[in-house]
């Protein structure tokens, strides 16, 4: 029985073997094609900005006063030489690095105690002086 059954369903097997079509390959990934605009940039030499007009002295200025200033330079800027206090962020702006080195050889930092409070204690004094008949003796 069982040989009966095998011959009987051997051509049905072969003849659904034969009547599907063939495997397929394994499907590739179309090529997906870059717009221009997501290509990497063509590789050029980056534009360097224009020197420091007088760099040694400039360097030289910001290195004598590194301490306290922090000394920059702005292309295309009307006074391109900036320096700012690191303590109290006092900043200075000039055109020229002569004067700029002058600026900061002769600064003076304001005085942390507040303006009024010296002459309150001097006119307090100029009062009684003025009131005691001898000066204060």
């Amino acid at each position: 029985m069982r040989v009966l059954l095998f011959w009987l369903l051997l051509p049905l097997v072969l003849l659904a073997e034969l009547a599907s079509p063939p495997p397929r390959p394994p499907r590739r990934r179309p090529v997906v094609h870059r717009p221009r605009h997501a290509a990497p940039p063509p590789r050029q030499a980056r534009a360097l900005p224009p020197r420091i007009p007088n760099y040694p002295v400039f360097a030289a200025c910001a290195r004598r006063y590194s301490a306290l200033w922090e000394i920059t330079y702005t292309h295309g800027s009307p006074c391109p030489y900036v320096a700012r206090n690191r303590v109290t962020g006092s900043t200075v702006a000039v055109d020229d690095v002569d004067l700029l080195d002058h600026i900061l050889a002769t600064y003076e930092h304001p005085d942390p105690v507040r303006g009024y409070y010296g002459q309150q204690a001097r006119g307090r004094v100029r009062t009684y002086l003025d009131s005691h008949p001898h000066g204060g003796r």
